[in-house]
């Protein structure tokens, strides 16, 4: 019996026979440090390494009997995918080795040569036919052009050959144009599989089938391809297991579990995924512990974080990349980053699809850069369907952006500007989505933003549609700024007027106002003149009346009466305002009691009146005798 800490595991030898049966502590089963390891990174698996590839036996079993089906064996044949998806290893270490293994199930030969275009296709055609001991002669009669000295040979009826064209993309990156329509000439021609004894097989990515739009022969016959989707969970974990059990078949070495199941549902999310599998995997295995807990805390892109760095630094020659370069790869991968508009937005920064054509308009530089980083698996490429179809880019993985500190980095000093850019592919949504409503167009700070982004060639303005919307903007605020000058001008012009008028009036009411001060001032002068002489004539001559009045009150014989014709003539003079000298009043009043009657006596006294005063609110006086009696009257 196994003891608790120990695992059975049976060998390569078959059943759980006696003898057969290895007891292993989990630890030394999980520990591989300082062993060979199998896993192969970024690298594709080759013919050679067939034995460690595993994962797509259905796709496999599928497309052989596709290109076998009896009486109608199909020549061409291309495998499409994603970047990453593994075609090259599904052609060279999974189709290759079971065509080879069905004829010679079938006592034929089966001979196979790889060619990568380069910038010669031609010559690599030369080169591999003649691996596979074959030259042009009459089937491939249009690459004689090419291949002049090459003695002519036919297809063995006996055997059967199988032409690998792996990274066919390259003929529209690397390849003399020339060359590259020779052999798109050939294969567009190619005999039917009964005389030409072959299977010809193009690995090819899915982003590039645009450029192949043209050529309508190719172009349809990649529809009857193979395409690399997504692996299954189940298909994952016999990928990530094969390559140790190829190399261990003993049984001695092998996974936790819960490892296995772990990065398999990390890595079935995307095609793209595999690289980003398979470099984790070697870094597991360089790390010395195949379990999961020497994988937490991790996910696929930790170790392509690494990568990135290096990639970054380091050019494809090993050479220091110089620091425009650096900054010139983090423009694109900011390029293809979609900052949150807002601090307090809910969400995150993420990556953004964009066309190539848009990352490189106006920057060629630009396409070997993401050449380069689409084969690091940094980036991908992929197309969309139409007519022709679309070229996209994009970061191989979010999490590339959240992690990857020297992209954070860059993403932290150009927030603003990253900022003003989705404000403005915001409103080019929302103006489209409007169907170009006018009412949708930029103004103020948004138009001002936008500009800036257009002066600086920005990603956002590369498009057909933001360089319509941009100059709809424009034109709407210049024709609004015309408005209100031509607005402003009507009003400068409608005021000048009317001071001109104000002017003008001004001027004829001076005029008339001196005509008619002419006119009057002499009839003014003499009506107030003599309105003044009537009112002073008339003022003198009640004066002089009360006066004479006060005067003649002295001659009255009875005191009493002459007092109050005294009286009479001063209120006369007070209420009349005919002076301002109270001593005229006193005066009037004192003169009523002087005289040759100071003997008398009022009625009420007994001796003469020596004093006489007006009480404070003038309505009585107060008289005083020699008697030493004093009398008030009304």
């Amino acid at each position: 019996m196994s003891s608790p800490n120990s695992i059975t595991i049976e060998t390569a030898g078959g059943d759980y026979a006696e003898g057969n049966i290895i007891n292993l502590t989990t630890e030394v089963a999980y520990d591989v440090s300082g062993l060979p390891n199998p896993y192969l990174g970024l690298a594709a698996f080759t013919y050679e390494l067939r034995s460690r590839y595993a994962g797509r036996t259905a796709l496999v079993t599928a497309t052989v009997e596709q290109l076998t089906e009896s009486g109608a064996q199909q020549v061409l044949l291309f495998v499409t995918g994603a970047s990453g998806a593994g075609k090259s290893s599904f052609v060279l270490a999974g189709l290759v080795p079971a065509l080879e293994q069905f004829y010679q199930q079938r006592n034929l030969d089966v001979r196979h040569a790889v060619m990568k275009p380069g910038a010669n296709p031609m010559a690599a055609l030369a080169d591999a036919l003649l691996q596979l001991g074959l030259t042009p002669g009459e089937p491939f009669a249009a690459a004689q052009p090419f291949m002049i000295g090459v003695p002519s040979t036919t297809p063995d009826e006996t055997g059967i050959s199988l032409l690998v064209i792996d990274q066919f993309d390259e003929l529209f990156t690397n390849s003399d144009a020339a060359q590259r329509d020779g052999l798109f000439a050939i294969l567009a021609t190619l005999p039917p599989f009964a005389t030409l004894r072959m299977h010809v097989i193009c690995s090819m990515r899915t982003d590039y089938l645009p450029e192949l739009f043209q050529h309508s022969a190719l172009y349809n016959q990649t529809k009857q391809g193979a395409e690399l989707r997504v692996m299954t969970e189940r298909e994952l974990c016999e990928a990530i297991q094969q390559p140790l059990l190829a190399e261990y078949p003993d049984g001695i070495k092998r996974f936790e579990t819960a490892l296995v199941e772990q990065l398999a549902a990390e890595a079935a999310d995307d095609a793209s995924y595999l690289p980003l599998l398979q470099v984790t995997l070697q870094e597991l295995w360089q790390a010395g512990k195949l379990t999961l807990a020497a994988y937490a805390g991790h996910d696929l892109t930790y170790a392509i974080r690494a990568r990135a760095d290096a990639m970054l630094s380091t050019n494809s020659a090993g050479q220091p990349r110089s620091q425009a370069d650096q900054e010139a790869m983090l423009d694109i991968f900011l390029d293809l980053v979609h900052v949150a508009i807002d601090d307090d937005q809910v969400g995150r920064d993420v990556r953004r699809r964009r066309m190539l054509s848009d990352l490189i308009e106006g920057k060629p530089a630009r396409l070997a850069l993401i050449e380069e980083l689409v084969q690091s698996r940094l980036l991908s490429r992929s197309t969309a369907s139409g007519d022709p179809p679309i070229e996209h880019v994009d970061i191989i993985h979010e999490r590339l952006i959240v992690n990857w500190e020297r992209l954070r980095s860059a993403i932290k000093q150009r927030r603003s500007v990253l900022r003003q850019r989705a404000r403005f592919e915001q409103a080019l949504a929302e103006w489209q989505a409007a169907s170009q409503s006018s009412a949708y167009l930029l103004v103020g700070v948004r138009l001002a933003e936008a500009e800036v982004l257009a002066s600086n060639k920005d990603i956002a303005l590369q498009s057909e549609a933001a360089e319509t919307l941009l100059h709809q903007s424009i034109a709407a605020r210049e024709a609004e700024r015309q408005q209100e000058l031509e607005r402003a001008r009507a009003l400068a012009e409608a005021q000048q007027k009317q001071i001109e008028i104000e002017q003008q009036a001004r001027v004829q009411l001076r005029k008339r106002a001196i005509l008619l001060a002419a006119a009057l001032a002499g009839a003014v002068i003499s009506l107030v003149a003599a309105v003044w002489l009537g009112i002073e004539a008339d003022r003198r001559r009640t004066l002089a009346e009360n006066q004479s009045l006060a005067f003649r009150s002295q001659t009255l014989p009875d005191p009493e009466v002459a007092l109050l014709v005294a009286t009479e003539a001063a209120r006369q003079i007070w209420d009349r305002q005919l002076t301002s000298n109270g001593r005229q009043i006193e005066e009037s009043l004192r003169a009523a009691l002087r005289g040759p009657r100071v003997e008398k006596t009022l009625r009420g006294h007994t001796g003469p009146v020596n004093s006489a005063a007006w009480s404070p609110d003038s309505q009585q006086i107060v008289t005083a005798s020699g008697d030493t009696s004093a009398k008030i009257w009304d």
